[in-house]
């Protein structure tokens, strides 16, 4: 500490970088009583020289950061997760990141990320800071329960952006080399046995028709739910009876053609007249797809005792369906939009053959196999009696009771009036109640 005529004191450090002897000032004492300007206390100090020190001591200058983060115009962890948002290519290699990524991304930023370190400068943020923060996520300290695949999502978007400023030169350093993951995790080997299957399409009778085709239509063609939910109309081609998906909604971002077997062009049919008017295969009632069908399936899981069910299962299924019909695994791959296990990589760049038969006839064997565990036609439970909202086109009213509108007019076309009847009958019954009670 040097301490002024003034009476002024401020924290400095002596450090040796690349042999030569360096003197820098950390910042101005402050006391436990608050100084007018001061900037830091012992604590503080202490910390902020042995990250400098410790820097020098591994070759990087430990202020160069901070010149970087002035010239970039960027003095907290939240102006530089606001730059990484901003970006529209933040990925290696200049890659764009998907509108699905991108919105998980920021979803996380904002209620994890910038929470903890919004107000700190990126550079005084150490490796044990991390690991601590993201073991209390782990942990589920001060939350509901614990969250280990958050605290490892938490933990990579922060990487992703401490890469993403270096490459830009924004900052010297980032400390996450070799930082492992608070979370060992596992691969999801659930699936959906015969049983299982037929007490799911038993609650799928009672869930909302565009939730029941959404299962459906997992089913017949092996597609993730969120490419699913985005199939327009016009990526559907009823003639050749197969569909398309563009990369811009596909994992891979490579286009994936999609046989459509004949249960899947039915229920396409059935689909079509619950909004006849909307572009989408699944429109919601706003209009726009589908984009949150979790809590509605969940209430269908839980009605037909599953545990722990996704809609992700439904792909294991197919492909361990497929493995036991004894289909090729390069077909199934393909069905699944996979890439080719064992297959060189040249194969992705230079086979443009799409399988289409070979794939059409796994899927048709598929759905066989299928109608044979569950004892009748899939589509079958679009036909039950349903509740709530079931789409804005005539198709809802298939299998649906009889509206009070609609049976006074069935009434009224046979000469009989429906409120005089009705009344009629709430009049005996209050009769024969006092019979009673006499």
């Amino acid at each position: 500490m040097r301490v002024y005529s003034n009476g002024r004191k401020i924290f400095t450090v002596r450090y040796t970088l690349h042999g030569d002897q360096r003197r820098k000032d950390v910042g101005v004492y402050r006391n436990e009583r608050g100084v007018v300007g001061g900037e830091i206390g012992y604590s503080e100090a202490r910390a902020e020289a042995e990250r400098i020190i410790s820097e020098a001591r591994h070759g990087r200058d430990p202020f160069i950061g901070a010149a970087l983060l002035r010239s970039a115009d960027i003095s907290t962890f939240e102006g530089l997760c606001d730059r990484f948002l901003a970006d529209p290519a933040p990925g290696r290699k200049g890659r764009v990141l998907s509108e699905v990524t991108r919105a998980g991304i920021t979803r996380i930023i904002r209620k994890e990320l910038i929470p903890a370190w919004g107000r700190r400068d990126p550079n005084s943020i150490q490796r044990p800071e991390i690991q601590h923060w993201a073991k209390a996520i782990a942990d589920g300290k001060g939350r509901k329960q614990a969250a280990p695949y958050l605290a490892n999502r938490a933990v990579d978007y922060m990487a992703m952006i401490y890469a993403w400023a270096v490459r830009r030169e924004i900052l010297r350093f980032t400390p996450f080399l070799g930082l492992e993951k608070p979370f060992a995790e596992q691969p999801r080997m659930r699936s959906f046995g015969n049983d299982e299957l037929r007490r799911l399409f038993g609650a799928l009778t009672l869930a909302p028709k565009q939730i029941a085709a959404v299962w459906l239509m997992l089913f017949y063609t092996a597609n993730r739910l969120r490419e699913t939910l985005k199939i327009q109309w016009a990526w559907i081609d009823f003639e050749k009876k197969y569909l398309v998906l563009p990369s811009s909604v596909t994992k891979n971002k490579r286009s994936h053609l999609v046989p459509l077997v004949q249960p899947a062009i039915e229920l396409l049919e059935l689909v079509k007249g619950l909004a006849p008017n909307s572009p989408y295969v699944f429109p919601g009632p706003n209009g726009e797809p589908l984009n949150w069908v979790h809590k509605a399936s969940s209430r269908v899981l839980d009605a037909a005792g599953i545990e722990d069910g996704r809609h992700h299962d439904t792909r294991r299924v197919v492909q361990t369906s497929m493995a036991e019909l004894g289909i090729a695994p390069h077909v199934a791959d393909m069905i699944l939009n996979h890439a080719v296990k064992g297959a060189p990589r040249s194969r992705a760049h230079y086979d443009m053959y799409h399988y289409v038969p070979e794939k059409r006839d796994a899927l048709t064997r598929w759905v066989q196999r299928l109608t044979e565990i569950l004892g009748h036609d899939p589509n079958d439970v679009m036909k039950a009696e349903r509740t709530g909202y079931q789409g804005r086109g005539e198709a809802r009213k298939l299998g649906k009771r009889e509206s009070y509108r609609e049976r006074k007019a069935r009434l009224a076309a046979h000469g009989r009036d429906l409120a005089a009847e009705r009344r009629q009958r709430r009049q005996e019954a209050a009769r024969a109640q006092l019979a009673v009670a006499s």
